[in-house]
C-alpha cells in the first residue's frame, strides 16, 4: 500500500507538471475531478496562544498544541512551560490531498501521567485562500468544560500547489513529511518521534540538598514539609515536626533539559491530619544565574515573610542519555565502546562516585497486544523508566505488532534499580490505556543477549496479553556500585499534580445532598411525633421513651 501511495503521487505530480499555469481565481474552486487529482502543500506558522485556561493548581500551564488531520496527528509543538500567554514560533509544512477536511488544532497542558485538556478548534481548508498567507485567530472551545472563554491561538497557514519545486524546498523543513516517510513505514508511523526526543534528553543534572528552614511558623499543630518543582519534575520532602528551625538535610536531583524550564521553585507547606494543607510561602532560583560543577548555598526569603529555607544547589552536566535507531546503536561503535569501557574500569573508579554505570536498552518490538481501540487495534507506545529517569518509544497506529527498532542509553545510579517498561495506548484526548508491563532488575541483564518477555498486569501479579523484545546490555563500575549499596535508596520524586475535577466535586455535593436529607427527614419524624400528627405513631413513641427511662427511674 505505501508503495501505491507514493507510485500514486509520482504519477500525479508527473500529471500536474505538464498542464499549463492556472489562474488564482480557478484554483480556489474546489469538488471538480481534475482538483481530486492534485496535491497541495500546507504551511502553518504556529505564533502563539493568548489567554489560555489554567490547568495547574499553581495558577498557570504548560501548554502544548497538536494539529490533526483525518484522525492523525501531524505534528506536535514543543511545551512552554508555566506560562498562559505561551510563544512558539515553530513552522512546518506537510502535503495534502483532499481540501474537503477539517484540520483539527488542539491544545493540552503537559503533566507527568495524564495531559489535561485545554480546548479545541478546527479550520476548514476549503476556507483558504491559494498561494496566500491566512492570519488566523483561532478560539478554543471545549463542550464539558465550564469555562466561557478559553483563549485563542494565533497562526499563519497558507494553501499552495504542490509541484517539484515545492517538494524540494519542503525537504528542508525540519517536519516535512516528504516521499522518503512513505518509502520507509517506521518514518511514516513515528513522525513526531525527533520532536520527542528532543523534549526527553537531558543534557544536565541539578542536584539540591534541602538542608533547613529558619524562623518558620512554630504556632500550632502540624508538621512542616517542602515541594520543589522544575518543569514536571517534583519533589516532597519528609515531614518534620512543626518548629521554627526545622533540619531536614535531603538530597535529590532533577533533570535538566534544552528546552525546558529554568526556574526552580520551592514551596514550604504546613500540613494538619490527612487532608488540611496550608502553604507558607515559596522562593524561586534562576538556574541560568548558577555556576556549573559548584555548589552554590542558597538563603531564600519566603515570598509571604514567613522565614527562609536554605539549600544547596549543584549544577552539573550528563552524558550517557541518548534515542537512535535501531542502525546506529552507541556501543557498536568501536570508539565509543572503548571510551565507555575506560569510564567504567578499575582503575577510574573514584573519578564520580554517583556514575554507577550505562545501561543501553533496544526496544524491537511487541507482539499480539491487547485491542484497545474500537476497531480491533491499538496506537501503542513504550514508557522506559530507570529510577527517576523516564523516556519514551514514538507511538505506531493501528496495531497490535509495533516494531519501534529503537535504541535508548540512559545512567546508572544505583545497580540495584529496577527497569520497567510500560506499554500503553495512545487516547487522544483522554489518558492512555495499559496494556502491559515488564520489570527487569539490573543485576540480571545478560549483555547482548536477545529476550522475549511475557507482559504483565500493572501490579505485576498476573500476566497481560502479548510480548516484547528487547536486548539489553549493562556496563558499570563495581566499586561505585557497592559503595552506593550503603548509601539509601533514592526516592522516586515523581508526584502527580491534583487536579480540578467536575466528576469528584458533583459527586460530593451529591454526598451531601444525600446527607442533608437523611438529618431533615429525621428531624421531621420527630417534630411529627411531637405534635401527634398520627396518633398511632406518636403513641408507641411515647411508650418507647417511656419503657427506655424507666429502669432509671426505679432506681433512683
Amino acid at each position: 500500500m505505501v508503495v501505491e501511495n507514493a507510485v500514486s503521487d509520482l504519477v500525479t505530480e508527473t500529471q500536474t507538471s505538464f498542464n499549463p499555469p492556472v489562474p488564482t481565481e480557478m484554483l480556489s474552486v474546489s469538488g471538480s475531478t481534475r482538483e481530486s487529482q492534485r496535491s497541495y502543500l500546507l504551511s502553518i506558522n504556529l505564533k502563539e496562544g493568548r489567554n489560555l485556561v489554567i490547568r495547574d493548581r499553581c495558577g498557570t500551564s504548560d501548554p502544548y498544541v497538536k494539529f490533526k488531520l483525518d484522525g492523525k496527528t501531524l505534528y506536535k509543538s514543543k511545551v512552554v512551560y508555566k506560562n498562559l500567554n505561551p510563544t512558539w514560533n515553530e513552522s512546518f509544512s506537510f502535503p495534502v490531498r483532499d481540501l474537503d477536511q477539517r484540520l483539527y488544532i488542539k491544545v493540552y497542558d503537559r503533566d507527568l501521567t495524564m495531559d489535561d485538556f485545554m480546548g479545541s478548534s478546527y479550520v476548514l481548508l476549503t476556507d483558504l485562500e491559494m498561494e496566500k498567507v491566512c492570519e488566523l485567530s483561532v478560539r478554543l472551545d471545549d463542550p464539558n468544560s465550564l469555562e466561557e472563554d478559553m483563549g485563542v491561538i494565533m497562526l499563519d497557514m497558507s494553501l499552495s500547489l504542490r509541484d517539484r519545486d515545492n517538494e524540494r524546498n519542503s525537504v528542508t523543513n525540519r517536519t516535512v513529511l516528504s516521499s522518503s516517510s512513505l518509502q520507509s513505514p517506521l518514518a511514516q508511523s513515528g513522525r513526531l518521534s525527533e520532536s520527542l526526543r528532543k523534549s526527553q534528553l537531558w543534557s544536565g543534572v541539578v542536584g539540591v540538598t534541602l538542608v533547613e528552614g529558619q524562623d518558620l511558623p512554630e504556632d500550632g499543630p502540624g508538621e512542616l514539609f517542602v515541594r520543589f518543582r522544575l518543569g514536571e519534575q517534583r519533589y516532597k520532602s519528609r515531614n518534620q515536626p512543626k518548629k521554627a528551625n526545622p533540619q531536614w538535610r535531603e538530597r535529590f536531583d532533577f533533570n535538566r533539559f534544552p528546552e525546558g524550564p529554568g526556574v526552580l521553585e520551592i514551596e514550604v507547606w504546613n500540613k494538619e491530619g490527612r487532608k488540611y494543607e496550608e502553604c507558607y510561602g515559596m522562593c524561586e532560583v534562576d538556574l541560568s544565574s548558577v555556576l556549573p560543577n559548584q555548589s552554590q548555598l542558597f538563603t531564600r526569603v519566603l515570598k509571604e515573610g514567613k522565614g527562609r529555607v536554605v539549600f544547596l544547589i549543584t549544577l552539573s552536566t550528563c552524558s550517557g542519555v541518548s534515542i537512535s535507531d535501531m542502525c546506529a546503536p552507541p556501543l557498536e561503535d568501536p570508539q565509543e565502546r572503548e571510551n565507555t569501557l575506560d569510564k567504567y574500569s578499575f582503575k577510574s573508579s573514584f573519578r564520580n562516585l554517583r556514575d554507577v554505570g550505562f545501561l543501553q536498552v533496544k526496544i524491537i518490538k511487541a507482539t499480539d497486544l491487547l485491542a484497545a481501540d474500537l476497531n480491533g487495534k491499538s496506537d501503542p507506545f513504550c514508557v522506559l523508566e530507570l529510577g527517576n529517569d523516564r523516556l519514551q518509544t514514538h507511538t505506531i497506529y493501528k496495531t497490535l505488532y509495533p516494531n519501534w527498532n529503537q535504541v535508548f542509553t540512559i545512567p546508572v545510579k544505583d545497580i540495584h534499580d529496577i527497569l520497567e517498561l510500560t506499554i500503553f495506548d495512545e487516547d487522544g484526548d483522554k489518558a492512555p490505556d495499559f496494556l502491559g508491563k515488564v520489570a527487569i532488575p539490573l543485576l540480571s541483564i545478560h549483555n547482548g543477549q536477545p529476550i522475549c518477555c511475557p507482559l504483565k498486569k500493572e501490579d505485576l501479579g498476573g500476566l497481560s496479553k502479548g510480548n516484547i523484545s528487547l536486548e539489553l546490555e549493562l556496563i558499570f563500575n563495581p566499586v561505585r556500585a557497592a559503595i552506593r549499596t550503603f548509601k539509601p535508596k533514592e526516592k522516586k520524586f515523581m508526584e502527580d499534580n491534583p487536579k480540578f475535577s467536575k466528576k469528584i466535586l458533583a459527586r460530593n455535593v451529591y454526598r451531601v445532598r444525600n446527607l442533608y436529607r437523611a438529618v431533615q427527614s429525621t428531624l421531621q419524624y420527630m417534630k411529627s411525633c411531637f405534635q401527634w400528627e398520627s396518633f398511632q405513631r406518636s403513641l408507641i413513641a411515647f411508650l418507647q421513651q417511656h419503657l427506655h427511662f424507666l429502669p432509671y427511674n426505679q432506681n433512683s
